[in-house]
């Protein structure tokens, strides 16, 4: 005890005090640096989503993952988190702020329409709306006026453009809805349905899920109605099932039921179900099997139909041109493929 404490005192010594002293600033410091070396805004976000993260080693991709470090780490990620910019890449941002989906907003950027601080951008840039000043053709995006996410379920009549706007004139998904969601809200259809085709069309100004619905990867299944001339064979159905090769690639499997036989009008009602989105697929398929399509109808997209299945009297057929809001569990659905 007596290369610790003074002789006889129980005291420590001047010297040794001051030296223990040191040790300890010196050591919170550098343990504070690495500790925020180590978090970035990821970390926290998917701490604050599942606080059981750490003991997964979500944060610490060892395999084995200290209970002290732990301990450290966590408070100091939570108390540096206020201090971490948030940047995220524009075309998120502008697809978040129901400005265009994630692919038109990497136009939107080609085309040298938004700006940042002032300075023109390119695609993969990144910003952050709280703090940067971020422009689309001049007019400024402000935190605050975010819009509200909105998911719209429409039956396209005959004859409308799946567009927001048309150089020719046409009517467009967008004109059938009142003026207070047409202006303002970012509202854009996702996906497509060809001018000669009706049906159930999703409308939203979440561009994250736009991106999820339209990208190939998720697969999302759409059911259509198809009238076709002719009475397809048992060999040229099963084709169609298989996938047919068109100039774009071979299609992916579908499947093909016969619902009915118009034996006046020489004509077939299929029910088809794809879960990929190729260019006027279904008419192109049908033309290449020698029995081209009279009308097309969506009638599902996942598990969203026009015609709900019973007992639903609180989702009521939706007529031609008509639209409803999608419920917080269809939107899930969804969102959670």
């Amino acid at each position: 005890m007596g290369a610790v404490f003074g002789a006889g005192t129980g005291q420590p010594t001047p010297h040794r005090s001051l030296k223990i002293r040191f040790y300890v600033f010196l050591t919170i410091p550098v343990i504070f640096v690495q500790s925020v070396l180590a978090v970035n805004p990821v970390m926290v976000r998917a701490y604050r989503t599942d606080p059981s993260a750490h003991r997964q080693g979500l944060f610490f991709p060892q395999k084995r993952s200290p209970p002290a470090v732990d301990m450290l780490s966590l408070p100091l990620c939570l108390a540096v988190y206020p201090w971490q910019s948030m940047q995220e890449r524009l075309q998120k941002i502008l697809s978040q702020w129901g400005i265009a989906s994630r692919r038109h907003a990497e136009q939107t950027i080609l085309d040298g329409r938004v700006r940042v601080n002032g300075k023109p951008v390119s695609v993969g840039d990144k910003a952050d709306p709280q703090r940067d000043r971020i422009e689309v053709d001049g007019t400024v995006l402000h935190p605050q006026q975010r819009p509200q996410l909105l998911y719209l379920l429409l039956n396209k009549p005959l004859g409308v453009v799946c567009t927001c706007s048309d150089p020719a004139g046409r009517q467009t998904v967008l004109d059938l809805l009142p003026q207070q969601l047409r202006q303002g809200q970012g509202l854009h259809p996702v996906g497509r349905l060809d001018v000669d085709s009706t049906g159930a069309l999703i409308l939203t100004n979440d561009g994250d899920l736009t991106f999820r619905l339209t990208h190939p990867r998720h697969e999302l299944p759409k059911t259509y109605s198809v009238w076709v001339k002719g009475f397809p064979t048992p060999a040229a159905l099963q084709k169609w099932r298989q996938g047919v090769r068109l100039s774009v690639g071979k299609t992916q499997p579908a499947r093909v039921e016969v619902l009915k036989k118009d034996r006046k009008k020489g004509q077939t009602l299929l029910r088809v179900t794809i879960r990929e989105g190729k260019n006027r697929q279904i008419r192109r398929i049908g033309d290449r099997l020698g029995y081209p399509v009279v009308r097309l109808h969506r009638t599902a997209i996942g598990n969203i139909r026009l015609t709900p299945p019973p007992p639903s009297p609180q989702k009521p057929y939706l007529p031609p041109g008509a639209y409803r809001f999608l419920s917080d569990g269809e939107v899930a659905a969804l969102k959670h493929r």
